[in-house]
């Protein structure tokens, strides 16, 4: 594999969402030289990015990453950290207020891993965000569907007002026609 790219999955979800699959299945189609990495992220929200960060010590730095939802939120601190192109797909802005309606003893259906969201841990994250920087524009393209019934895309579109922003009229949160997408998301982070 000479490149690598990025998936972070959403609340709830893990390494082997849809998006996530439907997004390896295409690059070994058309990028067999590619390969996709889509870790399991921590459910705790407070070593999410670090457990992002441990999954990658060992491998090479990535071309690209690409992040849904929450793991959009991931995806543009990683992207910063390692001035790497993302693509976000109806990101979090704000984890914390995101989180705070979320309260108490979840499933993950995707790993099976019961764990508990305190208000001491949505607190912690608070502030994680960060402000929009030059280097959002340079480095973004977000992906909104207007008619998200989880997340308000005009909070988004507005947080990232001047980055790369592609409207999605009529999709949902789930983004049902993202393998449509595929090309255009896989030519922007390889830069092919």
């Amino acid at each position: 594999m000479n490149e690598t790219l990025i998936y972070l999955h959403g609340f709830l979800s893990g390494g082997n969402a849809v998006k996530a699959c439907i997004f390896r299945d295409y690059l070994k189609s058309s990028y067999p030289d590619v390969e996709l990495l889509s870790p399991n992220i921590d459910n705790d929200p407070l070593k999410a990015f670090e457990s992002i960060k441990d999954f990658l010590k060992d491998k090479n730095k990535p071309s690209g990453v690409v992040g849904s939802s929450l793991g959009g939120f991931w995806a543009r601190m990683l992207a910063r950290d390692l001035d790497i192109p993302a693509v976000l797909l109806n990101p979090v802005v704000r984890a914390d207020k995101l989180l705070e309606s979320r309260l108490g003893r979840h499933v993950n259906n995707s790993t099976g891993e019961v764990f508990t969201l305190t208000e001491e841990t949505v607190a912690g994250i608070h502030g994680a965000e960060a402000e929009r920087d030059d280097k959002d524009v340079r480095l973004l393209r977000v992906y909104l569907g207007t008619s998200d019934e989880v997340l308000d895309y005009t909070v988004a579109q507005q947080f990232f007002a001047g980055c790369d922003i592609r409207l999605l009229h009529g999709e949902t949160h789930r983004i049902f026609g993202f393998a449509d997408l595929c090309p255009e998301i896989a030519s922007y982070l390889l830069g092919r």
